[in-house]
């Protein structure tokens, strides 16, 4: 018989203030990853960048906690950066054009070699409801 494989399960760790100046902030998260499988688990490195407008607005870069043995609970880290000029940059933007165009693109390292440097792009257009 195969063992039917199950998802990880996922809880909220430790959040904290990791910079904090003029320019922006990083708040790092911690997110427990528990392997309930008999087996090991790969962990992909995930970044990703959302902007509108053309303009980034928020990274986050999602660390690899390597290899998840069977019955293990491991630590992913997720560093969320904002840089105030973007922000402000976005609200000028959204502002003077009186439309807004959102951005999300991910890219993936994934521990499996066919799939590894998968990148994505999803644009979401909008428009501002005062307009």
């Amino acid at each position: 018989m195969l063992p039917l494989p199950q998802l990880p399960k996922l809880s909220l760790g430790q959040m904290r203030v990791a910079r904090l100046d003029l320019s922006g902030i990083d708040l790092a998260c911690g997110i427990n990853v528990e392997n309930p499988n008999k087996f090991v688990i790969p962990f992909p490195e995930i970044n990703w960048d959302y902007g509108v407008n053309g303009v980034s607005m928020v990274k986050s870069k999602f660390s690899n906690p390597g290899d998840i043995n069977p019955g293990v609970t491991e630590v992913a880290n997720i560093i969320v950066s904002v840089a105030y000029a973007d922000i402000l940059r976005v609200v000028g933007s959204v502002l003077n054009m009186g439309t807004a165009q959102s951005n999300l693109s991910l890219d993936a390292g994934l521990p499996i070699a066919a799939l590894d440097g998968i990148k994505s792009s999803l644009n979401v257009p909008g428009t501002l409801p005062w307009r």
